[in-house]
C-alpha cells in the first residue's frame, strides 16, 4: 500500500482508512505500522480500522494506547466494541512487569465496559489488589 509510506499525513490516514476487513491478511502489517505512527490523526484512523477489523495482532498496540490521552478513548472503545476477545490480552497487560497505574486503571475501565461474566470475574480477582486506586477503579468498573 503505497500511501502507508507517503511523506503526507493526509495519505496515511487514507491508507488506514482504506484497509478493509475482507484484505487483512495482506494489509495487517500495514494497520501495525500504521498504529506506531507519529501523526495522531493517522493513529487515530488506524486505531478506527483495527475496531472494525478485530485481529488480535493490533490488540497489544490499542491496549497501549490506552496510557496515551490523546488517543486513550479512542482505544478504549475499539476494545469495548471489539468485546470478550480482547479480555485474556487486557488481563495480561494488567499483570505485566512494570505497567503505570494509569494504564492499568484504563484497562481496569475497558474491562468494565465490556462487560460479561468473564469480565466480572477478571474484575472480582481484583479486588484484593494493593493499591487501593486500582481496587477503588475496580469496584466503579
Amino acid at each position: 500500500m503505497k500511501l502507508s509510506k507517503s511523506s503526507k499525513t493526509a495519505d496515511r490516514a487514507l491508507a488506514a482508512k482504506l484497509i478493509l476487513p475482507s484484505d487483512h491478511s495482506r494489509t495487517i502489517f500495514t494497520l501495525l505500522e500504521l498504529l506506531r505512527d507519529n501523526a495522531p490523526e493517522v493513529r487515530m484512523e488506524a486505531i478506527r480500522t483495527a475496531s472494525k477489523i478485530g485481529r488480535s495482532e493490533t490488540w497489544p498496540l490499542l491496549i497501549k494506547q490506552l496510557a496515551l490521552p490523546v488517543f486513550s478513548h479512542l482505544a478504549a472503545r475499539a476494545l469495548k466494541d471489539i468485546g470478550e476477545k480482547t479480555l485474556p490480552y487486557l488481563e495480561n497487560a494488567f499483570h505485566k512487569s512494570g505497567q503505570s497505574d494509569l494504564l492499568m486503571e484504563k484497562i481496569i475501565q475497558v474491562i468494565g465496559s465490556i462487560g460479561g461474566t468473564e469480565a466480572m470475574e477478571l474484575l472480582w480477582k481484583k479486588i484484593d489488589y494493593p493499591d487501593k486506586r486500582i481496587v477503588q477503579n475496580t469496584l466503579h468498573a
